[in-house]
């Protein structure tokens, strides 16, 4: 196998996998119109045009055999060809799941068949729904009226459909639309403030009208939830925030720890807890389709609970960008476990902005990336430690100086094992902004209309980078890379034959180009193609060989010592000389 088969396979195996998972997530919405079918069939072309580089690299293997197959003769991968003609000629796939068929094949056959001679049963069950269909159509004429107003009739004919989607596609339980009843509540001025029910951007929050606790000291609630820290955090945020915003819908970020000092005072001294509270969140494909409740949990620990209960979930921590899923997927957001759903008590005849509030005490989740080494057999196979990012600029009239220090020509970040690419962004968007005044100045060589010239003075170019889907690649390749390793050397151990994974040398070459900047990247890795020369998996591990390759403008070549031979006459891999990736 080349190596350009090589690097194209391990770039687009994340493109497949998202493909065919966007495909399967797409095709599951409810609700289903022609710009939602044509997402669904791109997401498919993902794969479909992708999917020979997995034969090139021999990553598609026979489920019993085990060897390499050189076609996609699969019936299941051959019905996603059909899901969309299926889609025009019957609607949404998901009302037809097996609980709708099941229960329609109840209603529609089994029970009517019940009342049947057992003779010309499709018949009699025909004439049965018939009957069935016409006494229900009198009886919703009965409850409208004389049926002859033309507006009430398409009111009725609009809730007869309702009930049959709820009846279908309705839980068997009833559930509360806590949407309408916020509203409800909010225009009743008797209602205790603040409100138990509200809404919050798509979400609607409910809380039981009595709390779990009254009126417990800060100092219990603290012991008996086990956050020694709860007095410092709540005067931290009313030093922060409490005078500020007196609504359940103000954001407090959720960036990091905000304590006051040990001695801070506190203006009050009891809360009121909730052990749960239920949310609801709008459907993002039908509007009008009730929701289903989900409860959020936050009990101490009890007798039948050791460790408590408390419950995750994803909060918005940052309203002031206006961030909307799933347009900017999960940016705004953060995913915290939630420890405690309180209210603080002000003192008695007092107003106090912060009594206004549910607060919430949360622990943060944050998701990070783990080093380790992929380990198949006790024998590392692929292991890298770090990838940096390094940029230059170029001067108005001079070449690139790749020696350079100065933090106005160079930069540099981190993608793995964490991304710490600020000064990089900060460069991309100060060269963003130099070619923006570079158009604007030809613009106005040319001539140009002055309002052209003036929308491009006023524009803010961007650049929508995403380092999360570059560590997702990289990861990707090294998992493949790790994996051709291994497939490599289970050939040469088990089939005594030609290895069909050819590790050779790449050759790395950067063009220069016109324009003012210059990245490389620097990619420190370990790895192995022999397992019989590492030590066992309870030792540590010490890689045989580091690799470093650099994107200059000078080809680099990259060799690794440990690839063993492609003819092998004992079973055990024999050590020699190779090339690397």
């Amino acid at each position: 196998m080349s190596s350009r088969n090589t690097f194209t396979s391990a770039a687009v195996w994340p493109l497949i996998t998202l493909g065919l998972m966007d495909f399967r997530y797409l095709s599951q919405a409810t609700v289903i119109d022609e710009v939602h079918c044509q997402k669904i069939l791109n997401a498919l072309q993902e794969f479909y045009d992708h999917k020979q580089d997995i034969i090139a690299c021999g990553a598609h293997l026979g489920t019993k055999s085990k060897n390499v197959l050189n076609n996609w003769h699969i019936p299941k991968l051959e019905l996603t060809q059909s899901v969309i003609p299926s889609i025009h000629q019957v609607g949404s796939l998901l009302q037809w799941s097996a609980n709708t068929t099941k229960h329609a094949h109840i209603t529609l056959i089994k029970d009517p068949a019940d009342s049947t001679n057992n003779n010309n049963v499709d018949a009699q069950i025909c004439r049965f729904l018939d009957c069935s269909h016409a006494q229900a159509a009198g009886s919703l004429v009965m409850d409208n009226g004389s049926g002859s107003d033309d507006e009430g009739g398409d009111i009725a004919e609009v809730d007869a459909q309702a009930a049959v989607t709820d009846h279908l596609w309705g839980s068997k339980c009833p559930v509360t639309n806590f949407f309408k009843k916020a509203e409800q509540v909010s225009l009743n001025v008797k209602a205790m403030r603040p409100l138990r029910t509200f809404v919050v951007g798509s979400t609607a929050i409910h809380l039981n009208f009595d709390p779990s606790l009254w009126c417990i000291p800060v100092d219990v609630v603290a012991k008996k939830f086990s956050l020694p820290d709860l007095w410092r955090a709540l005067a931290g945020y009313v030093q922060r925030e409490g005078h500020s915003h007196g609504t359940s819908q103000s954001f407090h970020k959720l960036e990091e720890q905000h304590h006051a000092a040990p001695d801070a005072s506190l203006p009050f001294s009891d809360l009121m807890v909730w052990f749960k509270v239920q949310v609801q969140q709008a459907s993002y494909y039908n509007q009008s389709a009730t929701p289903p409740t989900l409860t959020i949990n936050a009990s101490p620990p009890s007798t039948t609970k050791k460790y408590g209960h408390y419950d995750a979930a994803i909060f918005t921590v940052d309203d002031t960008k206006g961030e909307q899923w799933p347009v900017t997927r999960l940016k705004g957001h953060a995913v915290a476990e939630v420890h405690l759903i309180m209210q603080p008590l002000p003192p008695r005849g007092k107003t106090v902005p912060w009594a206004g509030c549910f607060l919430t005490y949360v622990q943060l989740l944050d998701v990070v990336t783990q080093r380790r080494g992929i380990i198949v057999h006790s024998h590392v196979w692929m292991d890298m430690s770090e990838v940096q990012y390094t940029m230059f600029k170029r001067g108005a009239d001079g070449p690139f100086d790749f020696n350079s220090k100065n933090p106005e020509m160079f930069a540099e970040g981190t993608v793995y094992p964490e991304i710490k690419m600020d000064d990089v962004e900060h460069m991309l968007s100060g060269a963003t902004e130099g070619l923006k005044d570079y158009v604007v100045s030809l613009m106005e060589g040319m001539e140009l209309e002055e309002s052209s010239i003036r929308s491009a003075h006023e524009s803010h170019p961007v650049w929508d980078l995403m380092w999360e889907a570059a560590v997702n690649q990289i990861s990707t390749a090294v998992y493949l890379t790790a994996y051709c390793r291994y497939v490599d050397w289970h050939h040469h151990k088990y089939n005594k034959c030609k290895s069909l994974h050819q590790a050779v040398t790449q050759a790395n070459t950067t063009a220069s180009t016109s324009g003012t900047l210059l990245s490389s990247t620097n990619l420190t890795a370990g790895s192995s193609s022999d397992p019989t020369t590492s030590s066992s998996s309870d030792e540590p591990h010490m890689p045989s060989t580091g690799i470093l390759t650099k994107h200059t403008m000078k080809k680099v070549k990259v060799s690794d010592n440990n690839v063993p031979e492609a003819k092998v006459k004992k079973s055990r891999p024999k050590k020699g000389k190779g090339r690397g990736l």
